[in-house]
């Protein structure tokens, strides 16, 4: 399984227990709001509420918005979720409410097709069509795999209904090195006009004798050329731990041909190997030093782990001082369910307060789930990245097989299946941004997917 492009490590040493009962939190509704500029008054926007089944999956997703004028909510669109017996989402329906008909409109499918590993190789997308009453095509994607349930290939396609058939629109290739690192990637685009594939660009990854990634490349093709040309560098260092402490962007110069200038950012943490500071710079070519201030950003944690504030800032380089970019806060129960977000951007220096301020407040059922099955045994699990950007690959490394889920915070199970020995690299680009859990026994690693 796989490694992801860019990495950083959060360890857990977990104990396992036979037949343990975890107690986790099922999102049963969110509550969003707004604040007025300025002040701590919040107005509710809307709320999200979520049905599930006696396995704890996600059945239905429903967005009201608040009418303040009639004090009550509005249905606004729903989502239907099915599954099969191994409890792998197969099917999204999405519907709109018709104020008119006081009805729900269907909107869009999405059918989702496994392997026997419960690898995803097809993603079906059509559309609702009002007038035939019938679901229309819209975009296929057909994807393989290897041996170990490497993504190798993704085919996208669309739907042309001039012609009623499907049109190629892109296509990715992955390569994966013996440990099962992903060591290339390859985004190709299809010419119209010669019905033939054409090189957009590529990313070359390596990694050291930890399977951490410390370098990616990435290249664009020149199509005059007929050739790759070199367009950005990454490079990455790591502590002792396997946490990321260094990360250098270049770009590629033609004229000077050669890596210059660019960014890095350097990262802090603390005993727990917790993320506490980031510090972004950029490179000074009169000085030729990383004396630029760019961004930085401060974590907060709980006594129990929990990471309760984010405060982001950039450099204003009139001033020569930080200035305030954006926070996030997060609030706890005595489980440790994050039950508050909070989030506020666009400082405005002169009022001394963020424009924009959000709150999201979480209704859920504390539910216990068994627990998976295994041996009394105390070992490391490491799990990286974390946070995780759109795109990577999450990485779980163990020392012996055994099964594991992925849920939210909320309690729904997103993802299960079987951890051996070694590195494995998990699929989860189809899951929203937010807070998750890898549970491999009777406690879970949290990790974030930006």
């Amino acid at each position: 399984m796989k490694s992801s492009l860019f990495t950083l490590i959060f360890i857990g040493l977990l104990t396992y227990v036979s037949s343990a009962q975890t107690l986790q939190c099922r999102k049963d509704t969110v509550n969003y709001y707004t604040y007025i500029p300025g002040t701590s008054i919040k107005e509710l926007q809307y709320r999200m509420v979520y049905g599930f089944d006696n396995n704890n999956n996600q059945t239905q997703m429903l967005r009201q918005d608040w009418d303040n004028t009639n004090n009550l909510f509005v249905n606004i669109r729903i989502w239907n979720y099915t599954y099969n017996t191994d409890n792998l989402n197969t099917q999204i329906i999405s519907s709109v409410w018709s104020q008119v008909l006081n009805s729900w409109d269907l909107d869009e499918r999405q059918t989702f097709t496994y392997d026997a590993q419960g690898n995803n190789t097809v993603i079906l997308i059509e559309d609702w069509n009002t007038g035939s009453n019938a679901w229309v095509n819209w975009v296929r994607l057909d994807r393989t795999y290897d041996a170990n349930g490497n993504k190798t290939e993704e085919f996208r396609r669309a739907w042309n209904t001039g012609t009623g058939s499907w049109q190629n629109s892109s296509l990715e290739l992955m390569e994966y090195d013996v440990n099962n690192n992903q060591i290339e990637f390859v985004r190709q685009e299809w010419n119209t006009s010669s019905s033939s594939w054409e090189n957009d660009y590529k990313l070359e990854m390596t990694y050291n004798a930890n399977n951490l990634v410390t370098q990616v490349l990435w290249f664009d093709y020149d199509l005059n050329a007929n050739a790759w040309e070199n367009y950005n560098k990454r490079t990455m260092q790591y502590d002792l731990s396997g946490n990321k402490v260094l990360e250098i962007s270049q770009n590629w110069h033609e004229f000077t041909n050669d890596w210059t200038g660019g960014q890095r950012t350097l990262y802090t943490y603390n005993g727990n190997n917790l993320l506490i500071q980031y510090l972004r710079q950029i490179w000074n070519s009169v000085t030729n030093t990383w004396d630029i201030n760019s961004q930085k950003g401060e974590y907060i944690y709980d006594s129990n782990g929990n990471n309760t504030l984010i405060d982001q800032k950039t450099w204003n380089p009139s001033l020569s001082a930080w200035e305030n970019s954006s926070l996030q806060i997060r609030e706890f129960d005595s489980n440790d369910f994050m039950v508050v977000f909070e989030f506020k951007s666009g400082w405005n220096a002169a009022a001394n307060y963020y424009d924009s301020h959000t709150r999201q407040e979480f209704v859920c059922t504390a539910i216990e789930i068994a627990g998976i099955e295994e041996e009394n045994i105390t070992h490391e699990v490491v799990l990286y990245p974390n946070p995780i950007q759109s795109g990577e690959l999450l990485n779980i490394k163990t020392a012996v097989s055994q099964p594991f889920r992925i849920t939210n915070l909320y309690g729904m199970v997103v993802l299960t299946g079987k951890l051996e020995s070694g590195i494995n690299s998990i699929h989860v680009q189809n899951l929203p941004a937010g807070l998750y859990l890898v549970q491999t026994g009777t406690k879970s690693i949290k990790f974030i997917k930006n």
